[in-house]
């Protein structure tokens, strides 16, 4: 957890990704996140496909399924610096960040 914190404190280094739906996203997030819901597959590897493949990626969602599968599918394509925070709690505790509510 402390090389996630340190990471973090570099803000523009790393990328916060809530895989959840735009519903779920636009009722509480992680501030600074930006949503690519997992469930639609195809539109989440267009919209993270150029991504550098070093930079620090935290994937959360709701109870840590669909993080997993996110983080799956951003290792098989290459990405190597991806945590699963499982969590909108657990990503907001590493990250330092707030969680915007609506």
């Amino acid at each position: 957890m402390s090389l996630i914190i340190s990471a973090c404190s570099q803000t523009n280094a790393i990328k916060i990704i809530d895989v959840r739906t735009f519903e779920e996203f636009s009722e509480s997030h992680v501030a600074g996140a930006i949503n690519i819901d997992i469930l639609d597959e195809e539109t989440f590897i267009e919209s993270i496909i150029n991504f550098n493949r070093n930079t620090e990626i935290i994937i959360y969602c709701r109870s840590g399924n669909r993080s997993s599968q996110a983080v799956e599918i951003l290792e098989h394509l290459g990405f190597t610096e991806v945590t699963d925070a499982q969590t909108l709690e657990n990503a907001a505790l590493v990250t330092g960040r707030t969680v915007n509510i609506s």
